[in-house]
């Protein structure tokens, strides 16, 4: 029997940290260093560079970047590239086998994106 993929979405990693502390940093890393093969994924959002542990993020292979305040950041995050996205909302950057600029769908205004996710995320329980 097949088993369907498992995805744990943390947004805003940092609150997270800040409310679980360390009794939960030590599993994390466990689960997300063998999850992959049991069908499970992990998406993770902070809002700097250093906002997820290094022993932690060794362990999530994919890193999208979207606006970062410094531009050095990028170059940390994704491995030495002197590559920086366009300054449009939406616009980041993603190390796969070399750096690429993306542009990610941007639905509505930014003071309105919460409000908006919920309304989604509703309709699509109530299928």
């Amino acid at each position: 029997k097949v088993l369907p993929n498992i995805v744990v979405i943390i947004n805003n990693y940092e609150s997270f940290s800040e409310n679980y502390g360390d009794e939960t940093f030590d599993s994390l890393i466990t689960i997300t260093r063998d999850c992959q093969k049991y069908g499970i994924y992990f998406i993770m959002s902070c809002a700097s560079a250093t906002g997820i542990r290094s022993k932690l993020a060794q362990y999530l292979p994919n890193h999208l970047v979207l606006q970062m305040n410094d531009r050095y950041d990028y170059s940390t995050l994704l491995t030495r590239t002197k590559l920086e996205p366009a300054a449009l909302p939406g616009r980041g950057l993603v190390r796969l086998d070399q750096v690429y600029e993306f542009q990610a769908a941007v639905p509505t205004a930014r003071e309105e994106i919460n409000t908006f996710v919920t309304e989604k995320v509703k309709k699509l329980l109530s299928y």
